[in-house]
């Protein structure tokens, strides 16, 4: 399908006749074969060639276009006579005359960072340049275009290498370059005082979030996380792997669910325990679950600054979206530090789901599970008997009408 005039489909294959030798400046690089934009600088690699002397060199500081962006920049009459088209798989890279330099194409790439190191993934490769009015143009041929040809053509040669973003950026990272000896993020198994949070395991709830351990019994994490979450039929998974359940919830009285405003909760454990960038990241390698810790380090100690609510790729290569702790820190230490009220609790061990069930006062309910009572949770703040049905998991959930006469 190549057509050499218009160079479309401009791409080819070569099979080397031996393996090259691998080491830090002889590496394969990876192949961006993902329609979605990087938000890493754009890389061009060229052949200089002033002077008669050769050298590589890179050209940073530019703007890629679309075809359609493309054809704007040329007469329509002389690409009509020339019988001159773009196509979906071309792009360009437009400099004005005077900025244009005497360099032959190479590949248009980025630079990943994937465990600390950089690797390079390429988008795209020089095709061919040419003038329109007072611009130089360079045209690339988009590889995300040719991702199944090249992975089939590499097959039938008797290559089998995947592309896959994360894979790829694993193979010979030994030899891959660093970064400036800082780590960019620490996986979450690395930060001793964050836990995850988990509801009740009878229930299809299958959000993930995390949250930081800020005392002996207590969890800052995000109210999104928890608003239907029910305290002893929700727990948390510590450091160690050991797992407490979660005595109270407090999500901030200000808080509205699907909005990113006070969107903070208090969790109360049962028992004391013991506390023991511009970069851009290859796709999958950090995960940043709601209410993950945003913390800095200083002289080895490590300080809990916010939490993660939302944003693409940990906030590497684009903005994300945290709550910062101490704008909360007033409220935090009025629910921390006030009285504790503990409501009075009782368990029938012999009652079980759908049995009938009823309060001291005669109210008559069903026993279901805690996320299937609406009411519960108002029982909660306002200090009022609870009546559990075998265990903490199953309430006697009093239908609307009962709840109102009580009320009432």
């Amino acid at each position: 399908m190549y057509r050499g005039k218009q160079k479309h489909f401009d791409i080819g294959l070569l099979k080397l006749e031996n393996n090259v030798n691998l080491q830090s400046n002889v590496l394969p690089a990876c192949l961006w074969l993902n329609d979605e934009k990087s938000n890493a600088e754009l890389i061009v690699a060229r052949w200089n060639h002033r002077e008669g002397i050769s050298s590589l060199t890179k050209q940073t500081d530019i703007v890629v276009k679309d075809f359609e962006s493309c054809i704007s920049f040329f007469d329509p009459n002389i690409l009509a006579i020339n019988n001159i088209s773009f196509l979906d798989h071309q792009m360009c890279i437009v400099n004005e005359m005077e900025d244009a330099m005497d360099l032959s194409g190479g590949p248009l790439y980025v630079d990943l960072v994937h465990d600390d190191h950089i690797v390079p993934f390429v988008i795209g490769i020089a095709s061919t340049a040419t003038r329109a009015n007072l611009y130089e143009i360079d045209i690339f041929t988009k590889l995300f275009k040719f991702g199944n040809w090249i992975a089939e053509t590499m097959r039938e040669e008797g290559e089998e290498v995947s592309f896959e973003p994360l894979e790829c950026a694993k193979r010979y990272l030994q030899y891959r370059r660093q970064i400036n000896g800082s780590k960019l993020f620490d996986s979450s198994n690395t930060i001793d005082y964050m836990v995850s949070i988990h509801g009740n395991p009878d229930t299809n709830q299958t959000i993930k979030c995390t949250g930081a351990l800020i005392g002996k019994d207590v969890v800052v994490t995000l109210g999104q996380c928890v608003i239907n979450f029910m305290p002893y039929s929700s727990y948390v998974v510590l450091d160690d792997r050991s797992t407490i359940n979660i005595k109270n919830i407090i999500i901030h009285p200000n808080y509205t669910a699907n909005t990113l405003y006070n969107n903070i909760a208090i969790l109360k454990l049962p028992e004391h325990l013991c506390l023991q960038s511009d970069y851009a990241l290859v796709p999958g390698s950090c995960e940043a679950h709601p209410s993950a810790v945003v913390y800095w380090e200083r002289y080895g100690t490590k300080y809990l600054l916010g939490l993660y609510m939302a944003g693409g790729h940990c906030g590497f290569g684009e903005q994300a979206i945290g709550l910062y702790i101490y704008e909360h820190n007033l409220w935090i230490n009025s629910v921390i530090n006030s009285p504790s009220s503990k409501s009075r609790e009782y368990i029938d061990p012999f009652l079980n789901l759908s049995d009938v069930c009823s309060y001291a006062n005669g109210r008559r309910g069903t026993c279901v599970s805690q996320t299937s009572c609406p009411n519960v949770r108002q029982r909660m703040e306002n200090n009022l008997p609870i009546f559990y049905c075998k265990n903490r998991a199953v309430v006697c959930c009093l239908s609307d009408s009962e709840t109102q006469l009580e009320a009432e």
